[in-house]
């Protein structure tokens, strides 16, 4: 095998993260109507918890929970049930494509963040990539005389909010694979667990299968993510996490009849270009730093 196919061999797994991630964005989008999101919540994560269970058991749970900053995985873990509260309420009401670009641009907001969070230092071209997402932002929450809708600003906030996850998640990388997930998984089936009960309403057994196979596609997402992440660098597969946009115009089209407007499309090619150049300078400075 040539070392560029070995290199690229990550690609076919995050591709097909993008796709199980956005149709379970799709399956999100229908379910969040029918059901609280704390309800929506448990169930999920229950399905999660079965699908993950064997493998920490296998690791052991005692080891699992046993992990150094405690304190920063607990805040994690109430990002994560932030930033899905605020998913899930924001994509039941605007096109998916809209949420899921808005979410695009992740890499802008942590960018942005790791400098008084993380004490990184950022170069003006790296900024400018910053403002140039954020102006790509405003583009897809369009703002108007009547102002900006409820749904796009919880999109905008679980974007910050999960570019939060992304910069506990890079701290905490040293924990290991299974105990991130086994506390994501348990953290939030824990906080859901304590909301539900109060807002139970009920569902038919298919919707609640559905709302548990939402968990079992979040869980092989990501596991298709980290494995195209083990196969190849960061900076040749992460451009490809932007076909996520591709597949929310898709599916918003077939199941929800959203069509984007010029407005949102040329937001996209902004979040989405300024992203790329992010990543880019990125890698200029790992190399030079090397």
């Amino acid at each position: 095998m040539s070392s560029s196919s070995t290199v690229s061999a990550g690609i076919p797994f995050m591709l097909a993260a993008m796709f199980v991630f956005s149709a379970n964005d799709a399956l999100a989008k229908y379910l969040a109507a029918l059901c609280p999101v704390a309800q929506l919540l448990l169930i999920r994560n229950a399905g999660a918890l079965v699908l993950i269970a064997p493998k920490v058991h296998a690791y052991g749970w005692l080891a699992a929970a046993r992990v150094p900053r405690v304190w920063l995985h607990v805040l994690r873990c109430v990002l994560i049930v932030m930033e899905l509260a605020l998913f899930y309420t924001a994509v039941w009401q605007i096109p998916l494509a809209d949420t899921l670009t808005i979410y695009q641009a992740t890499p802008i907001i942590a960018t942005a963040l790791a400098v008084p969070l993380l004490g990184e230092q950022v170069g003006w071209r790296r900024w400018l990539a910053v403002v140039a997402g954020f102006i790509g932002v405003l583009l897809v929450v369009k703002p108007s005389g009547g102002g900006v809708s409820t749904a796009h600003l919880c999109a905008l906030a679980g974007g910050v909010v999960y570019s939060g996850v992304v910069l506990l998640t890079r701290l905490l990388r040293d924990a290991g694979p299974v105990p991130m997930i086994a506390w994501h998984i348990g953290g939030t089936l824990l906080a859901s667990a304590l909301v539900a009960p109060f807002v139970w309403q009920p569902v038919s057994l298919l919707n609640m299968a559905l709302i548990a196979l939402m968990g079992v596609f979040s869980t092989c997402g990501h596991v298709l993510n980290n494995r195209a992440l083990a196969l190849s660098p960061t900076s040749v597969v992460m451009p490809f996490h932007y076909t996520q946009i591709v597949w929310g115009v898709a599916f918003g089209w077939l199941f929800f009849s959203d069509m984007p407007d010029l407005q949102m499309l040329s937001g996209a090619a902004i979040i989405v270009a300024s992203g790329l150049f992010i990543m880019h300078r990125e890698r200029v400075r790992a190399r030079q730093a090397g």
